[in-house]
């Protein structure tokens, strides 16, 4: 039996993003619990006209990182790691669409 899509899917979901280092070869990937919106709660969002640290402000939840998950050490993440707002935007919005990709 194949499963069913739920008319309300998860209210969180699992997010990676793979965050550049200065002075490191290699991004170090950061793993979020981010939110889901339905897409006129997003919208509204944008219409607002939302900024990517806001974006991340309003929708991470979560993360695996090496300090207590809050709002103020959200924020310096975001100002020690310049594009990790950008990144998790973009991550975001690559994941909730993703399936119009695959169509």
């Amino acid at each position: 039996m194949t499963s069913k899509l739920k008319l309300n899917p998860n209210p969180t979901f699992e997010l990676l993003v793979s965050v550049p280092v200065a002075g490191k070869l290699e991004n170090e990937d950061v793993l979020f619990t981010v939110k889901h919106l339905p897409q006129t709660k997003l919208a509204e969002m944008f219409d607002d006209g939302i900024v990517y640290r806001e974006f991340g402000k309003e929708m991470v939840t979560g993360w695996d990182i090496d300090a207590p998950f809050n709002q103020d050490n959200l924020m310096i993440l975001f100002d020690n790691y310049p594009q990790s707002a950008f990144l998790l935007f973009k991550a975001y919005e690559a994941e909730y669409y993703k399936a119009a990709g695959k169509n």
